[in-house]
């Protein structure tokens, strides 16, 4: 070990002061110089791996090193593992950064080794550890800046010096791991070497932030030693002058100034360090000249205020013991102190009774909202909520559930009457013993009451969603009152009884939760404090938040949810939509930036609550009002870069852009890599890139990958089991991201095990969850659906009143009598076995008893889009018209964009003769089916109905195109050209009476508007007969358009090509046949002789003339006929003009 010290860093900064004394040598803190690394940044210190994770080699390396060290410090056996663990968890907390007292060293070779045979006594020490890491550093660098250089752990003041840091610790709710080492080692070499310049920087940068304990959080202003005078001299005559006698005051001391103490008092709260009669610890330069005067000045005049002081402390402050009290102590002096002593004894009944705990806390810049010392309930009020912020729940819900429950803590066999009591005997705590919310108390009950019903959510979010599970009972009420066998609840009867509670109408707990009376009770409780009109807003917002969690849990989406969590959104977002409203409610309690925070905060939310119930659209208005609030802009863009070590020329790929103003398929490999390039976020949404920004459904889609993405989820179950991060830090934003359950992480994780063909092992994971659907499904796929039946017989046996099973056994033997047992034992609330006994009904043809089944379970919940669909298809059916259009319009009102209940909305409009209304409908479904030729079909008919031109032949290209030029509809085109052509004829009459030179505007826009639709019904035709079309209909149609357009060499072609499709066998047989080849060759002998009339050619005419006489010598049949006689007649016009010719 001798050899390690032989290595030498840089220089070692001379501590002299250093408050915690200069550290030999042999104390220093060794890092393995092997391994170059990024260190951790400010921000990130004791947040945990997901912000900053060294890499585990490193780690290793760093412990090897600890442990060496404390062996020759005579650290040995357990206590030398702890010691090597505290110091590398302080390492892996980010406190490595920018140290002085630290050297670089070369490894044990075998230290990956040493690391893993001491792995399970690791994992045992690491909670305590990472707690004092994240307490510790921050005691020291308080003590030094409050107490200066005299204060550090020796065996002299040991008892002092551990009794404060106890008194700390039981605030921060760090008490029990103070045990892990002994004060000499805790309080001395294992931590000394973080010095006390980077937990000032910590406290300066991230004041608020959950990893900073409470307790210093909240005395970040707390004045250096020796100037306390200064602070607290200002905050006692800050009272004095709201008192009438102050002018009396200020004449006995005329030179005091309390400008000059009241601007030194603002410089010192705002920036304490600065101030600290050593700075050089801290590395901050020493005062100027000028700053030494300011302070000294202001000093002279609190020493010169101070026998008032103390006198005032003396007389009216009883047992609250200002900041400088010794200071105050020594300079009271003289007949001043004794005269103002007795003058203010005499004032004592009249003065705020609340007024020592005011000044205290303006004298140590601790916010007054934190005070609780004026009420009884104040110091358990401030408890609850410092444990809510620390992640500890349960020692929340300890503290305040036997307040709550004083007045009602029997407990009855019946869960519902239970809670029904609870509820009672929490409005009865909350008004308190004057019977309203007027009393001073009322504020500490109500935060007792939130903390409570939060901390009860967040536990059940730990549980159930974030992780690391931890043991909880089941009863979040439980107090040391409670029977302790009635409190173990056999049978889990009461939980039983919270899954029925908490499942809404027609919807079931989708899966195995644990804590799900922990929901039940936080809804109590917030309903409660909603009940008696108060003015905190967050309960709105608490409760939009447990109205969510309890749909997450469910199998389905639940209609009376929905309502629930619009009411308390809308609610929400009055309160918390808007930064001016945020301001004026919470005014100078909000630092930097924060008002905005909660604004986009909220706006988040609600767009995930929008987006959860398929309002797409009003989700994306709140998520991007969410990104105006906090001032940024998200687009996606192509550049050219490497996506992997391997690539030699840069490619083309998407990325992310952010701009700061102060998804499927690829598109969502920008945002999975803008997350996983962050250094500062938080655990949710790094475990939420990881399953729901396609890391792992991504990859699962993919044949190639799908194995990486079965590990990847296993890796994630697992990491969310583990303790890190701390509970608080999990809890961030995990309202702000849709973050999925653990049972629905781990159904998705059986999921992917049969889509990797490993049956037997999702078989074992929903059989844990207790998913009876996914578990027949795995019988089936492995051909052993008899032990699916059985399994569900044997938990049918142990509860006969689960609607679930009796449905998952109807599903399974195909017999609709278990799913009426399951409408039996649900009082018919099971809208799941109404949706079976539908499907059933209308696989039998029995469509009236299937629609009544349908109407039955919408009726139990009406967020089923599918389920309306179903409806609309049986009422169909059933020929009942107008439900089925109600039907199909729920559908869509839920689903926007379910396309085929679009198209049958659209078709049924049809049929009813509404074609404008049908038009509406095929224009939405036409959004989300544009590959089904046959909606576009029956688009253009209704379009044609409306009259619109334009939108039919832009419907019937669609066709063409679809369908491969293989459908088309003749009598639709042929509309459309009489159409056409009577508009052409129209626009020549109108040309015609008004004069050369005249035409209107109109007229002519009209007449642009005519040709671009010939234009079109044109390249609709050619493509028609370029593709191979025999249809003589469409080649009469292609006729017509290239004569309307003036084209008679087209014409002509198109019609000789008609005439010969008409041709055949049975012509000259069948009068309907030759009445369609008479009038083709009519029209196709009329344009020969347009063009010859033109050309002056006879060829034209020679060829009609050959084309008649052939036809009338082969149509002997039809000679009396009329057509017949046109054909005659036509023929010997021709002759005349070849004679004339």
């Amino acid at each position: 070990m001798e050899s390690v010290y032989e290595v030498n860093s840089a220089p070692c900064y001379d501590a002299e002061g250093l408050a915690l004394g200069s550290l030999v040598k042999a104390e220093y803190f060794l890092m393995p110089d092997t391994i170059q690394f990024e260190p951790c940044g400010v921000d990130n210190i004791c947040r945990g791996p997901a912000h900053w994770k060294p890499d585990r080699r490193l780690v290793s390396q760093v412990y090897a090193l600890a442990k060496a060290q404390a062996l020759q410090l005579g650290i040995t056996g357990d206590r030398q593992i702890k010691w090597a663990v505290l110091r590398t968890q302080a390492f892996s907390a980010g406190w490595y950064h920018a140290q002085k007292y630290s050297r670089l060293c070369s490894p044990p070779k075998n230290s990956a080794e040493i690391y893993a045979n001491d792995l399970g006594a690791i994992e045992n020490h690491l909670s305590d550890a990472w707690k004092l890491v994240c307490f510790l550093p921050f005691l020291h660098e308080f003590a030094f800046r409050t107490i200066g250089s005299t204060w550090s752990w020796n065996s002299s003041n040991a008892t002092k010096y551990e009794g404060k840091a106890r008194k700390f610790a039981d605030s921060a709710s760090v008490r029990p791991a103070l045990s892990y080492l002994t004060g000499k080692d805790l309080y001395g070499p294992a931590l000394s070497w973080i010095g006390v310049e980077m937990p000032m920087k910590v406290l300066q940068r991230k004041v608020g932030v959950d990893t900073i304990p409470l307790v210093f959080a909240l005395r970040t202003r707390v004045a250096p030693a020796g100037k306390a005078l200064i602070t607290t001299t200002h905050a006692v005559v800050k009272e004095m002058k709201t008192l009438d006698c102050w002018k009396s005051i200020h004449d006995h001391m005329p030179k005091f100034n309390d400008a000059i103490v009241s601007a030194m008092a603002g410089k010192i709260q705002t920036n304490p360090w600065k101030y600290h009669g050593m700075p050089k610890p801290y590395n901050l330069d020493p005062l100027s000249e000028e700053e030494q005067l300011e302070v000294a000045a202001a000093m002279a005049c609190a020493e010169y205020f101070a026998s008032i002081t103390f006198a005032f402390t003396q007389s009216v402050m009883g047992h609250h013991q200002l900041p400088g009290y010794m200071a105050f102590k020594k300079h009271a002096c003289g007949f001043l102190y004794e005269r103002f002593k007795k003058f203010f004894a005499g004032m004592r009944k009249k003065l705020d009774k609340d007024i020592g705990a005011k000044i205290v806390a303006e004298a140590s810049g601790i916010p007054q909202e934190h005070d609780h010392s004026a009420h009884p309930l104040g110091p358990v009020a401030a408890s609850a909520l410092a444990a809510v912020e620390l992640g500890d729940y349960a020692s929340a819900l300890a503290s305040a559930a036997p307040h709550i429950l004083r007045t009602s803590a029997s407990i009855h066999d019946s869960p519902a009457q239970f809670y029904g009591d609870l509820a009672s005997a929490t409005e009865v705590f909350l008004r308190g013993d004057v019977g309203g919310a007027s009393d001073e108390g009322f504020e500490c009950r109500c935060s007792l009451v939130l903390s409570a019903a939060v901390a009860a959510l967040l536990a059940f979010t730990q549980q159930n969603v974030t992780g690391p599970s931890r043991k909880y009972s089941s009863f979040p009420f439980w107090t040391s009152s409670f029977d302790e066998g009635w409190y173990s609840d056999p049978g889990c009867k009461w939980e039983t009884w919270a899954s029925d509670h908490l499942a809404s109408f027609g919807s079931h707990v989708h899966g195995k939760f644990l804590l799900l009376q922990f929901i039940v009770f936080a809804e109590c409780l917030l309903t409660s404090i909603k009940s008696l009109d108060s003015d905190l807003w967050s309960v709105s917002w608490w409760l939009c938040r447990l109205s969510m969690s309890q749909q997450n849990i469910l199998d389905e989406l639940s209609s009376s949810l929905f309502d629930e969590v619009q009411v308390h959104k809308n609610k929400m977002l009055t309160h918390f939509g808007e930064h001016e409203t945020v301001s004026s409610y919470w005014g100078s309690f909000l630092i930097d930036g924060e008002g905005s925070s909660l604004v986009s905060a909220a706006l988040l939310e609600a767009g995930l609550a929008e987006n959860m119930y398929g309002l797409v659209d009003a989700s994306r208005l709140h998520l991007d009002s969410a990104q105006e609030a906090c001032g940024i802009h998200l687009s996606l863009t192509g550049i050219l870069g490497f996506r992997t070590i391997h690539q030699v020329d840069a490619k083309s790929q998407m990325v992310l852009v952010p701009k700061t103003t102060k998804p499927a398929g690829w598109e969502m490999a920008p945002y999975i890599e803008s997350i996983d390039s962050q250094d500062d976020s938080c655990f949710v949404v790094r475990s939420l890139c990881d399953v729901l920004l396609l890391r792992i459904r991504w990859e699962s889609t993919r044949s190639r990958t799908k194995q990486r993405a079965l590990l990847l989820m296993e890796n994630l179950v697992e990491d969310i089991s583990k303790e890190f991060s701390l509970a608080s830090e999990r809890a961030r934003l995990i309202f702000g991201v849709h973050m999925p359950t653990l049972p629905a992480l781990r159904k998705e994780y059986g999921e992917l095990l049969i889509s990797c063909g490993l049956l037997g092992e999702a078989l074992n994971v929903f059989k844990d969850l207790e998913l009876w659907d996914n578990l027949i499904y795995c019988y089936r796929l492995s051909g052993k659906l008899a032990d699916a039946v059985s399994l569900i017989n044997t938990r049918l046996s142990i509860t006969p009143n689960d609607p679930r099973l009796w449905c998952s056994l109807g599903d399974a033997t195909n017999n609709d009598d278990y799913y009426k047992k399951a409408l039996e034992v649900s009082n018919k609330k099971s809208a799941r076995a109404l949706r079976s006994l539908a499907r059933s009904a209308y696989n039998k043809n029995d469509f009236y008893a299937s629609k009544n089944f349908w109407e039955s379970a919408l009726a139990l919940n009406s967020l089923h889009p599918d389920g309306w669909f179903a409806y609309g298809t049986s009422a169909w059916k059933d020929k009942d018209l107008e439900k089925t259009v109600d039907a199909f319009s729920r559908a869509v009102q839920i689903d926007p964009e379910n396309g085929e209940a679009w198209n049958n909305i659209a078709c049924l409009h049809m049929i009813r003769g509404k074609s404008q209304a049908s038009v509406q409908a095929f224009r939405e479904a036409v959004k989300f089916k544009r590959t089904s030729w046959e909606l576009w079909e029956n688009y253009s008919k209704v379009a044609l109905d409306t009259g619109n031109i334009q939108l039919t032949l832009e419907a019937i290209k669609m066709v063409l195109n679809l369908s491969f030029n293989k459908h088309f509809n003749v009598d639709l085109l042929d509309k459309v050209m009489t159409t056409l052509e009577e508009q052409g004829t129209h626009l020549n009459d109108t040309q015609d009476e008004n004069s050369v030179g005249n035409t209107s505007d109109d007229s002519n826009k009209e007449t642009r508007q005519s040709s671009q639709l010939f234009d079109i019904i044109g390249n609709i035709l050619e493509q028609i007969v370029e593709s191979g079309a025999s249809n003589p209909e469409i080649w009469g149609l292609h006729a017509r358009c290239q004569k309307s357009k003036g084209n008679l060499t087209k014409c002509s072609n198109a019609l000789f090509t008609q005439v010969q499709y008409l041709q055949g066998s049975e012509l000259f047989h069948d009068y309907k046949k030759f009445t369609k080849f008479a009038q083709a060759s009519l029209q196709l002998c009329k344009v020969y002789m347009e063009i010859s009339s033109t050309t002056g050619s006879k060829r034209k005419l020679l060829l009609a003339e050959m084309h008649l006489k052939s036809s009338l010598k082969q149509a002997l049949d039809f000679v009396g006929t009329e057509e017949y006689k046109e054909l005659d007649e036509c023929l010997a016009e021709l002759q005349d003009l070849i004679a004339a010719t």
